[in-house]
This record gives structure tokens, C-alpha cells and sequence, in this order.
């Protein structure tokens, strides 16, 4: 009966006291932060455990159903930065203080940009939440909000360090643009032939991020200058090159194959200043990284650098030219010649004589030439005195004569001369027992396509005297027989004096021009490059004297081989009108436009923001 009263008592007090917070007569307990304590660092976050303390000013004790709390950093600017969030349940707490621990995981991400804020590896937190006490009957919310300086322990500081170099906490907003450079240019493997030569380049690709990027592709186009300008190089492209460490430079090599014609050209156009000047233009593709979010890229560069020439290097690219035509162009083509070098009979029968003339061509350059035929006549000349009526003896030719690079090649024709009736007046009238014969012609060259030289004519003309006493004896000829002749008449053969201004006849006349064609080298035709334009009659044959127009305001002169040149400044499509002797005719050609140039950090930016 004692213990039931006793229970009934215990009961009615608590009644009572419950009654009473109810009413408001208990007050709240409050909730402080006592410290911030760190405790060590994972990959992606690091741990802290902060202390709070209950202070219960109620003489009995309570249940706190849950305690949540956010903790920020204040940046720079006064701002908080969210760095995690910290909860605990099912908390009795007696009269009086009482002191609980609660673990909380901070983004290293967050607190890395919060270190890059603090002075001293000192950062403000702010802790901000609310507590839910249940006090029966009801539940009431007690919020509370600090802030605390505290100091970053120096491992926690070595580490944030780290896992920031190790890219932990980075993304799309903290993405720097990659820097590419040319460091170095040089040619590499230069021979006596010029064959293996290349040109080395070296870039430095500088990345900024604490991340890995991949190289996708690379592009690089070489060009140099001379007096005349711009001039290709060669390019390279390499795929899948390398793979860029996060916040270190890393050269890479690329080889560019020249061919030995632009190397010795390189080399000759510019021994006078001993350097070339190369332009080096192109770009770097670099790979997305899904991770961040980060698109594929692309990163332009160029640069001009100086390639020193030694005496060695300009010699040998003497030799190459002068004796292997390495490096040959139309510029350094000289005009063959071609000189009779001697002319004989050798034989006759009833009605012919034949006649033996030997060529001489004289081939300057260093490449081959070839000669697709060589047609010339002969002629009898006797001085001013006096000259046959009927002058043309005979006709000769050559075809598809192959002439050797720097030689000079005899060429032996024959020639069956016709009219015995002259050929014996001619033995006649000569003196001290020799004639003399005139030799006209023309040798026909081939073009040569490698080195965009046109077809072109080689006129020749000589006199050569000839002996006659073999002659004489075979047609039982003696001297001064002609002084019997009446009225300079023999054998029905007509001489005609020769007067003071009378001029010889034109052995070869000039065809008519009736259809005019126009060729222009190279085919592809760049911004900047000397251009070849060649003007040929319907036989192909150079027209010498053509007006060359070009975009209606340029007006040329063609030159013995049918040409004039050009460089075109601007790209896009040009006109081309040649007028000779009442033909006229116009092409239009395309001209490639230079590489336009790009503003690489509106374009990093452009992407960057797409990806936002």
C-alpha cells in the first residue's frame, strides 16, 4: 500500500512539473559550439569534429529528438561558402551542461578554395542549425548559429596542397585554357643529296590545370621566307600524341619531311643574310574530359623563328643545284644554244648531192632537256656581190633528241640537196675553191613539267664555207668556166646583182596567229606565291609580245617563251584577258586565301560557357 502510494505521488509531482513547461515556467536549453577539431583527410573530404555543449537550466533532464547544423566558410568578400552539413539523433541530456561530439565530412573541394581565401592558414567557420527537444507533451526547435576562427593544422594544409595538384575539388569553372608555343626550329639529317632532310620543330604545351589533358591531333605547317615572299615548307600531322600532366610544360617534337628542292632554295635565297626565316602555324586538338564536363578543344599557334646558314651548308647547296639541279626552278633556267659546228659534203650521185651538218647543243643547266625536233634549211650566200635566185638548197632535221644536264652534244644530220643545176653554178662562181652556205633554223624543247618550264623555240643561224675541190672533180668542173656565161646566164640559172639596200629573203615566215591559250603554274595558286603565266598559239608554240591583263587594271608583256609573272596579294577569283594580233583570250583562275587567325581566348571562353 506504501509503494502505491508512493508511485501515485512520484506521478502527481512530475504532472505537475510537465504542466508547468507547458506553461512556459521551464525555460529552453541553449546550444553552444565549444570547439572545431580536425581529425584527419580522405581522398575527397576531411573530417571535423565539432563539440557542442547543452546547458539545461531545468532542474531535470530532457530529450533532444535531433540536432542538424550547416557549416560554412566566409570568403573574402564576407560571403559564406557551403563547405558540409552535420546531424545527430536521440540525445538525453541532464540538468545542468552537457558536452556531445559530432563528426562531420567538409568537401575538400570547398575547403581548398577556402584555403586559397585565408590569411595564415586561418579560415572563419559559421555554423548554423537547430535543435528539436521533446518535452512530451510537445517538441520545441531551439535554433543556434556561431562563428569561429580557426587555425588549419599544418597536415590538413599539406595536404589540401596536394590533392589541388592532384586535380581533388576541380571542375569545369576552375578549367584554364592550355598555352601552346613554338620553343625551337632547326633542320635535322642535311646531306650532300638533301634527300632525308627535315624539319625539326618543337613545341612546349604548358598546362595550367591540376588535372591530365590527352592530345588528340596535332597540325603543324612550316613555310619560309625569301625576297620574293612566302614559300611552303611541308606539314606534319600527328594523331594521339601525348598525354599533358597536370601543371607542368611538356615539349613536344614534330617532323616536317621537306623536299631538297625547297631546302636548297631555302638555303641559296637567303645565304646572303645567313638565316631563314620560318613561319610555323597550326594547331592542337585536345581530348573532352567527361569528368569535368570539358569539351574537345582546339588551340592555335604560330610563331617565326630564324634558322642560322653556315658556309658548309651554303656550299653544298651550291653543289646540289649547279651539278644535281636539286632545287632547280624556271628562274634559273638559262636558254640552250645550238651552233653548226661543221658542215661537208659526203657524196652525190646523178641528181643529188648530200650534205653532211653537224650541231652543237649547249645544254647550261643542270637538268635534262629534251628535244622533240630540230628543223633547219640551207641556203647558198655569196657575199653582196651576187646571189642566186633560187637560194634553197635543201632541208634538215632531227627528232627526239635526249640532251644531258651541263653538256654540250653533237648532233649529226644529212641533208639531200636538190636543184644540181644550182649546186653546179654555185661550184662555178666560187672563189679560192669554197662556197658559202647559210644554215637557219629552229630547235623545238619539250616542256618540262617538275620545273614548270613551257615548251620553247631555239632559233640558230650560221655561215659556214664549204670546199669545193671534191666537187669540182666529180663534175668536171674548172675555175673561171663562169666568164664564158652570157649575160651571167648558165645553164638557164639567173644571177641577180645585189644592190646596196637589198635585203635577203625571210627563209621561215611567221605563221598567222589564230587561236591563243593561256597555262598558269602551279596549278594550286596560294596567297603570296609567284605565278607562272604562259601565253601559246594553237601549235603550242610561246607568242612573244601578247598583253597579258590581269583583273582589268595589270598590264604585262609577254617575253620570248610566251610569259610574264605574277603574285597575286589577294585571295579569291581573278580574271586573265591576253590579247595578240586582233585574238583575245580570258580565263578566270582561283587564288587560295590565307588561313585566317582566330581569337583563341573568345573561343575557350565560348566553349567554356556552352558547357556551363
Amino acid at each position: 500500500m506504501g509503494k502505491v502510494l508512493l508511485m501515485v505521488f512520484s506521478l502527481v509531482i512530475v504532472s505537475v512539473i510537465n504542466c508547468g513547461c507547458v506553461n512556459g515556467k521551464l525555460k529552453e536549453p541553449t546550444f553552444s559550439v565549444d570547439s572545431l577539431d580536425f581529425k584527419g583527410v580522405n581522398y575527397d573530404t576531411t573530417n571535423l569534429n565539432v563539440k557542442l555543449i547543452i546547458d539545461n537550466p531545468n532542474p531535470i533532464g530532457v530529450h533532444v529528438n535531433k540536432i542538424v547544423f550547416d557549416i560554412y566558410y566566409i570568403d573574402n568578400n564576407g560571403n559564406p561558402k557551403y563547405l558540409g552539413h552535420g546531424e545527430k539523433a536521440n540525445i538525453d541530456i541532464r540538468s545542468g551542461k552537457t558536452t556531445i561530439d559530432i563528426p562531420i565530412a567538409l568537401s575538400n573541394k570547398e575547403l581548398i578554395k577556402a584555403l586559397e581565401n585565408s590569411k595564415d592558414n586561418k579560415i572563419t567557420l559559421e555554423i548554423d542549425g537547430s535543435a528539436n527537444v521533446d518535452l512530451k507533451i510537445t517538441s520545441i526547435d531551439v535554433p543556434f548559429k556561431t562563428k569561429q576562427t580557426v587555425q588549419l593544422p599544418e597536415n590538413v594544409v599539406s595536404y589540401l596542397e596536394t590533392a589541388k595538384k592532384m586535380g581533388i575539388g576541380f571542375s569545369i569553372e576552375d578549367f584554364k585554357k592550355p598555352n601552346v608555343t613554338v620553343d625551337d626550329v632547326e633542320f635535322e639529317g642535311i646531306s650532300e643529296d638533301f634527300k632525308n632532310t627535315k624539319l625539326n620543330v618543337r613545341l612546349i604545351v604548358e598546362n595550367p590545370n591540376p588535372i591530365d589533358i590527352n592530345l588528340k591531333d596535332i597540325a603543324v605547317h612550316a613555310y619560309y621566307y625569301d625576297k620574293d615572299g612566302k614559300h611552303y615548307f611541308g606539314s606534319a600531322k600527328l594523331h594521339n600524341t601525348a598525354t599533358i600532366k597536370g601543371g607542368i610544360s611538356t615539349p613536344i617534337y614534330v617532323d616536317v619531311n621537306i623536299s631538297n628542292e625547297d631546302v636548297v632554295n631555302a638555303i641559296l635565297s637567303n645565304k646572303d643574310s645567313k638565316k631563314i626565316t620560318v613561319k610555323i602555324e597550326g594547331s592542337i586538338d585536345i581530348e573532352g574530359i567527361k569528368k569535368y564536363g570539358i569539351s574537345e578543344l582546339k588551340i592555335p599557334f604560330e610563331n617565326t623563328k630564324e634558322i642560322p646558314i653556315t658556309d658548309n651548308m651554303i656550299k653544298m647547296a651550291e653543289t646540289a643545284k649547279n651539278k644535281l639541279g636539286i632545287g632547280f626552278t624556271i628562274k634559273d633556267f638559262k636558254k640552250p644554244n645550238v651552233t653548226v659546228d661543221d658542215v661537208e659534203f659526203e657524196g652525190t650521185d646523178l641528181e643529188n648531192l648530200y650534205l653532211n651538218v653537224k650541231l652543237i647543243v649547249d645544254n647550261p643547266n643542270p637538268i635534262d632537256i629534251d628535244i622533240s625536233k630540230i628543223k633547219y634549211y640551207v641556203y647558198a650566200d655569196n657575199g653582196e656581190k651576187f646571189i642566186l635566185s633560187e637560194k634553197l638548197l635543201g632541208e634538215g632535221e632531227g627528232e627526239n633528241i635526249h640532251i644531258y644536264k651541263a653538256t654540250s652534244t653533237p648532233i649529226d644530220t644529212h641533208v639531200k640537196l636538190q636543184n644540181k643545176k644550182v649546186i653546179i653554178n654555185l661550184i662555178r662562181l666560187a672563189k679560192n675553191d669554197k662556197i658559202t652556205l647559210l644554215i637557219k633554223g629552229v630547235a623545238y624543247i619539250d616542256e618540262i613539267k617538275k620545273f614548270n618550264i613551257p615548251p620553247m623555240n631555239i632559233p640558230f643561224e650560221e655561215k659556214k664555207n664549204v670546199s669545193i675541190n671534191e666537187l669540182k672533180e666529180k663534175f668536171g668542173i674548172e675555175n673561171n668556166e663562169n666568164k664564158d656565161s652570157e649575160n651571167n646566164k648558165i645553164n638557164n640559172v639567173v644571177i641577180n646583182r645585189i644592190g646596196e639596200n637589198q635585203q635577203e629573203e625571210q627563209p621561215i615566215q611567221k605563221p598567222e596567229l589564230k587561236q591563243l591559250y593561256i597555262t598558269c603554274y602551279p596549278n594550286e595558286i596560294k596567297v603570296g606565291d609567284r605565278v607562272t603565266i604562259q601565253v601559246v598559239d594553237e601549235n603550242g608554240n610561246p607568242v612573244e609580245g601578247a598583253t597579258v591583263i590581269i583583273d582589268g587594271t595589270i598590264r604585262r608583256t609577254t617575253d620570248n617563251n610566251g610569259v610574264v609573272y605574277h603574285t597575286f596579294k589577294i585571295g579569291g577569283t581573278h580574271t586573265i584577258k591576253v590579247e595578240k594580233d586582233g585574238c583575245i583570250k580570258e580565263i578566270s583562275i582561283n587564288v587560295e586565301r590565307l588561313i585566317e587567325q582566330v581569337d583563341i581566348k573568345n573561343r575557350v571562353d565560348n566553349i567554356i560557357n556552352r558547357v556551363r
